[in-house]
C-alpha cells in the first residue's frame, strides 16, 4: 500500500494476508434419499454432498476432501458399484463436493463421511440415505377376493374386488409402480394395476366381473404375476442368491383353468413362457408351475 499528499514524501508498506483456512465441513444433501437394493429395477444411485466452509462460513473452493462409507447395509459402493475404497475429491468454486453412492443387496442406512484431507477431525456425516426394498419375491405374493361367490352365473356385471399384495424376500413393500398383470378363465379382469403404499403396505386391487364365457363348475381361475425372484435360502446371509444357496426352483407359471395340478396344452391354459429347460417338479393350487421348465 502506498500513501501521498501534497507537499509530502510519500509511504509504502506492505501487507501480508492470509489466505481463508478451510475449518468446516458440512453436509447437504443425499439425492435421492431413498434408493433400492441393486437388481431391482429401481432407482439404485444416489449423489451425496457436502461444503467446506471458513471460519466466517465462506464456501471454499479448491480444498482437498476425502470421502468414505462408515455405515454400509451390503454392498454399497462408492462412485462404482460395489467399490468400498476411499474417493478423493476437490470442491467447486461454490465450496461443494459430492459422491456418487451405489446400492448393494441388503437393505439398510448409509452413512458417508467426508473430511478435509489436510485435517480428518474436520469431517461430517451423511444423514438419511438408505438403500430400501427389493424386487418382488414369489413367497411374499398373495391374492385375495373381496367375495368369492358372486352371483354371477346367469347375470353379467356382477363384480368382486381383486387384490395383490406383494413384498420383497424381508417382507418389506416393493417399489411403488410395480405392475401386476391378469388373466382369468372366464368373465372378464382389469388387465392390470400399479401398487401403491397404503398404510406402509405394497398393494393394488382390479374389479372382476361376470360374464361369457361361464366354465361348467363355476369356478374361475385367475392367475396375477409380475417380475420378481424365487424363493431361496440365504446361507450366507447376503440377500442374494449365489453359490451354496438353496433354491426353491419354479417353472413357467400357467393358469390351471380345469384344476388338475398340471399344465395342459391341450386345453389351452394361459402360459407364461421363459425358456427354461432344467427338470423341477410342477404343481398346482394357488401357485401353479409347468413341470421341466426351470432355470437358475
Amino acid at each position: 500500500l502506498t500513501a501521498s499528499s501534497t507537499g509530502a514524501a510519500s509511504q509504502t508498506t506492505t501487507l501480508n494476508i492470509a489466505a481463508p483456512t478451510a475449518d468446516a465441513v458440512i453436509f447437504l444433501s443425499a439425492a435421492p434419499a431413498q434408493i433400492f437394493v441393486a437388481g431391482s429395477g429401481a432407482v439404485d444411485q444416489a449423489i451425496v454432498k457436502f461444503k467446506v466452509l471458513s471460519s466466517n462460513g465462506t464456501p471454499l473452493g479448491s480444498v482437498p476432501v476425502n470421502f468414505s462409507i462408515i455405515t454400509n447395509p451390503g454392498g454399497v459402493g462408492l462412485n462404482s458399484a460395489g467399490s468400498t475404497s476411499p474417493v478423493a475429491a476437490t470442491t467447486l468454486v461454490n465450496g461443494e463436493a459430492s459422491v456418487s453412492v451405489f446400492s448393494g443387496s441388503i437393505p439398510g442406512p448409509i452413512k458417508v463421511r467426508a473430511e478435509l484431507a489436510s485435517n480428518a477431525s474436520v469431517f461430517a456425516v451423511s444423514q438419511n440415505l438408505t438403500v430400501a426394498s427389493g424386487p418382488p419375491s414369489q413367497r411374499f405374493m398373495s391374492l385375495s377376493a373381496e367375495t368369492f361367490n358372486i352371483e354371477g352365473s346367469d347375470t353379467d356385471g356382477v363384480s368382486t374386488q381383486l387384490t395383490v399384495r406383494v413384498a420383497d424376500r424381508q417382507a418389506n413393500a416393493v417399489d411403488d409402480g410395480t405392475v401386476i398383470n391378469f388373466t382369468a378363465e372366464g368373465g372378464q379382469v382389469s388387465r392390470s394395476c400399479a401398487t401403491a403404499r397404503i398404510n406402509g403396505i405394497s398393494q393394488c386391487s382390479v374389479i372382476f366381473e361376470s360374464q361369457n364365457p361361464r366354465p361348467i363348475n363355476g369356478r374361475v381361475s385367475v392367475l396375477a404375476y409380475t417380475e420378481g425372484t424365487k424363493d431361496y435360502i440365504d446361507v450366507n446371509g447376503n440377500n442374494k442368491f449365489d453359490a451354496g444357496d438353496v433354491l426353491f426352483n419354479i417353472g413357467d407359471a400357467y393358469r390351471d383353468d380345469n384344476e388338475n395340478g398340471s399344465y395342459d396344452s391341450a386345453s389351452g391354459e394361459f402360459l407364461i413362457g421363459r425358456g427354461g429347460i432344467s427338470a423341477c417338479a410342477g404343481s398346482g393350487g394357488p401357485f401353479p408351475s409347468r413341470k421341466d421348465t426351470c432355470n437358475i
